[in-house]
């Protein structure tokens, strides 16, 4: 089928870039770089890395867990619903996830140089300004959900106004979460990013139980609406925490960038 044709390409492309990246390393490189200690080396990136790995695979089967539940409880109608609302909010996301990848080398210089004055700086300038670029484009799409939808969608999709309205939200609050996640990566705290992560997937599987299944097994019946305000408002607090730890560890000021947040 085309989905197995597409995984065997991407194969393809994988592991032709690493035998071309392997062959250009030997060629120009290995020379220049002498690993003394490889155990030591490994070490350090098994340590590094396999938080990341387990964050990764804890957060894919939460999302699929919240898939399933909305699938079983409220059906495909709302299962559309949702994401065509999270695909829209991911307009908003762009900009600010390349940035973020930039952050995170950035972080590290400053970490490594012991520079906590560019540090402040750069967590406090990059998160109020995509903060208020990101709110422009929210606050657009949330006006304008209605031809918004018809235009992308048709008006068999104006079922889902609300949905794309509250989830559209949702951006305000993942640039913080990108640009905190950024410092986590680049301090190398992936253990506390992690547990922090998994805190927050299991704490939104059961809030997504608790808004999205009918009141017979305890939940408030409210389909896909359920899901995009369990989405939004897990988010809000996590980030705002993760938030609270980094500014904390810099010796700089939340209530500055929470009083911005409520201000915007």
């Amino acid at each position: 089928s085309l989905y197995f044709k597409e995984i065997f390409i991407v194969t393809l492309i994988i592991l032709g870039n690493f035998f071309l990246l392997k062959k250009l390393w030997n060629d120009k490189y290995s020379k220049d770089y002498i690993i003394s200690n490889t155990k030591s080396l490994k070490k350090e990136f098994w340590d590094y890395s396999h938080p990341l790995l387990i964050m990764s695979i804890g957060v894919s089967l939460n999302l699929i867990a919240e898939r399933w539940i909305l699938q079983i409880f409220s059906g495909s109608v709302e299962q559309g619903f949702y994401s065509f609302g999270f695909r829209i909010s991911s307009i908003a996301m762009i900009f600010a996830g390349a940035v973020s990848s930039l952050l995170v080398r950035e972080v590290s210089i400053s970490i490594n140089n012991n520079d906590f004055v560019r540090l402040k700086v750069l967590m406090d300038k990059s998160i109020k300004l995509m903060y208020v670029i990101v709110s422009i484009v929210v606050s657009y799409a949330i006006i304008f959900s209605e031809e918004i939808i018809i235009i992308f969608a048709g008006e068999d999709y104006l079922g889902a106004v609300v949905t794309v309205q509250i989830i559209m939200i949702y951006p305000l609050h993942q640039i913080i979460g990108q640009y905190v996640g950024s410092f986590f990566l680049g301090a190398g705290k992936t253990k506390l990013y992690r547990n922090i992560t998994l805190f927050a997937s299991a704490l939104g599987l059961l809030t997504t139980w608790f808004l999205i299944a009918p009141p017979k097994y305890f939940g408030l019946d409210l389909g896909s609406v359920g899901l995009a305000i369990k989405m939004v408002a897990v988010n809000i607090l996590i980030s705002n925490i993760s938030l609270f730890y980094v500014l904390k560890s810099i010796k700089s000021s939340y209530l500055a960038l929470l009083y911005h947040q409520i201000a915007v």
